[in-house]
């Protein structure tokens, strides 16, 4: 399999996206668990599946209670589009583009919004 290169960095805190030797592809990030800043990263076969794993274990980007509509931030629903709407109508190779062109570009952007300040 070929290896692909980015052409921009991550920002620094976004992860790392890799491809190893034994045939898999990991996602890393730096997190705080139980009050200790860990690197933790999930491996499979995908790019996108490796990012899919990660989120679905340590994050809470995926979940989107309708308790907490009022503090909803914009990254949430946007990611929350990305995995679980977007991913169910494109290839992978495009949904791993659509989320390096998130957090590249429109998660710096929208960082701490809240949704509720944006409506009518």
């Amino acid at each position: 399999m070929k290896k692909e290169f980015r052409k921009t960095r991550r920002p620094n805190g976004d992860g790392s996206l890799y491809y190893s030797a034994n045939g898999y592809w990991y996602f890393a990030k730096r997190m705080v668990i139980n009050g200790e800043r860990k690197r933790v990263k999930t491996s499979a076969k995908t790019k996108i599946e490796a990012i899919r794993k990660f989120y679905e274990k340590y994050g809470d980007d995926n979940s989107l209670s309708i308790d907490d509509k009022n503090n909803l931030q914009i990254n949430g629903v946007l990611i929350y589009w990305l995995m679980n709407v977007k991913r169910l109508s494109v290839s992978s190779s495009t949904l791993c583009s659509n989320l390096m062109v998130y957090r590249l570009y429109i998660k710096p952007y929208f960082e701490n919004k809240i949704l509720s300040n944006y409506k009518q």
